[in-house]
Order: structure tokens, then C-alpha cells, then sequence
């Protein structure tokens, strides 16, 4: 998997891909923090259909937070896992991510 950088943000760098029929764009920070994916550099990744190329098709959206609960297919998991891998060279500990989402949930 081989992102392409997009104009630096504020907050992070900007990469982008496409990668077996998904377009994956992620931001990351100079260092790992809680608030990212894994406790790692993503801390926003979007996942959508590469031909659709625009965010009303999304598939999963990580935003310092799974926006609608960790991804459940296989599929988009294992595409989240080589982003990881590619940024933060760690395998990703979902049981991890299910403690975390779960920390919130007395969140309203």
C-alpha cells in the first residue's frame, strides 16, 4: 500500500490512496497519541468506494473516534490494519479500539 502526500494541514500531513477498490485518505500527527488510531499517528481516515471518489458514499470514518462503531467486515479491518502498519509500523490491537469506544459510552 503506497500513500501519496497532499498538501500539509495544521494538524498533520495529508495522504491519500487507492487500494483494492477503496480510496483511503488519512491525516496524520508528528507522533502517536491516544486519540489515534491504536494510540498511533491516524487520528482521521476515511474509507469509500474508489469510483465513487466523494464522502457521501463513505464506507468508515475515524475522526479521533469510530464516528459509527468499529468497523464490523473484515474487509474494511484489514484495510485499516495496513494503514496502520504503513504509518506506525505496529500491528493494530482491536481489542484495544473495543475498550476505548466502550470508555465513552456513558458519553449522552
Amino acid at each position: 500500500m503506497e500513500f501519496i502526500e497532499q498538501s500539509g494541514e495544521r494538524q498533520g500531513s495529508r495522504y491519500v490512496t487507492e487500494y483494492e477498490g477503496y480510496y483511503i485518505a488519512v491525516q496524520t500527527t508528528a507522533v502517536a497519541s491516544e486519540q489515534g488510531i491504536g494510540a498511533g499517528r491516524i487520528h482521521r481516515l476515511l474509507l469509500y468506494p474508489a469510483h465513487t471518489k466523494q464522502v457521501r458514499g463513505k464506507v468508515l470514518v475515524y475522526d479521533q473516534g469510530w464516528s459509527d462503531g468499529i468497523p464490523q467486515l473484515q474487509e474494511q479491518r484489514e484495510l485499516v490494519e495496513l494503514a496502520v502498519m504503513h504509518f506506525d509500523q505496529v500491528p493494530l490491537d482491536w481489542a484495544h479500539e473495543e475498550r476505548r469506544l466502550t470508555s465513552f459510552s456513558w458519553m449522552p
